[in-house]
């Protein structure tokens, strides 16, 4: 091949290459470049809720050194306090309205420290009476049993738990009243789940927001009575702790703004 062949074809692939690369750098400055979302961040932060609501809803939570509930104030007057022994275990609770006292539970113990009896009493003033007792039963140390009994030891009533694989309870069925609740959860930060005993309090019936220790209620459905149903949505904070609560029954919604203190882990 001549010389003068050799530098036509090179020539012709240069001038190829060449019109390839303007084009290639021509697309790119026309494609818009791709913008990563940004990853949310999480808070690792551990919470205690001390307000839930305000005005007429409003709920005030106080805690002892160790994060366990020591007091629930509610905006109706009603007052829930719960006293504990040396050892950090509750040994009554204590109801008042409008500061004045009127039933009490007081707590056993077994030689394990499982809480196995619990003893109420009325109170009018200075006057005392007691009204029943009931008795708890576990199973892997987990409550799965509750016998309620009147003054006159006659059993009144029994409740059966059952729980999910995380340690939340998903039904309590009643024998004598033949009555079943279920229970479900989402899977955030339960709005007690760094508090002590709010299942307690959940036990002693104050309100079902106490069962969201390990995550938070959604739904406490009765199948035989339908009007005593709720839900619960959340909106959640940037350390996946409720930051509000709706609770919806018969059709009406009742709101709830948690304001929390952080605690040290």
């Amino acid at each position: 091949m001549t010389n003068y062949k050799k530098t036509a074809i090179l020539l012709v692939l240069t001038l190829t290459n060449f019109t390839v690369a303007c084009k290639k750098n021509a697309d790119e400055k026309t494609k818009a470049p791709e913008v990563e979302k940004p990853v949310p961040v999480i808070e690792e932060k551990l919470l205690l809720p001390v307000q839930l609501g305000s005005g007429n809803s409003k709920i005030i939570l106080s805690y002892i050194n160790n994060q366990s509930i020591s007091k629930v104030e509610y905006a109706d007057g009603k007052t829930t306090v719960i006293r504990y022994n040396t050892s950090g275990k509750p040994v009554a609770l204590m109801k008042y309205k409008d500061d004045e006292l009127y039933a009490e539970t007081d707590y056993r113990y077994d030689q394990n420290g499982l809480l196995t009896k619990g003893t109420k009493t009325s109170v009018s003033g200075s006057d005392f009476h007691a009204t029943g007792y009931f008795t708890l039963t576990y199973s892997n140390s987990q409550l799965a049993n509750i016998s309620y009994f009147n003054v006159d030891d006659k059993l009144t009533d029994t409740q059966q738990k059952t729980y999910n694989s995380t340690g939340a309870l998903v039904t309590d069925k009643s024998n004598t009243a033949s009555l079943m609740v279920n229970y479900a959860y989402d899977e955030k930060n339960g709005l007690f789940k760094q508090a002590n005993y709010g299942w307690l309090l959940a036990l002693e019936q104050e309100n079902p927001l106490f069962l969201s220790y390990a995550s938070n209620i959604t739904t406490v459905s009765y199948p035989m009575k339908a009007e005593m149903s709720a839900t619960y949505s959340y909106a959640y904070n940037t350390s996946n702790y409720p930051e509000t609560i709706t609770i919806t029954q018969n059709g009406k919604n009742t709101a709830y703004k948690v304001s929390y203190k952080e605690i040290s882990k």
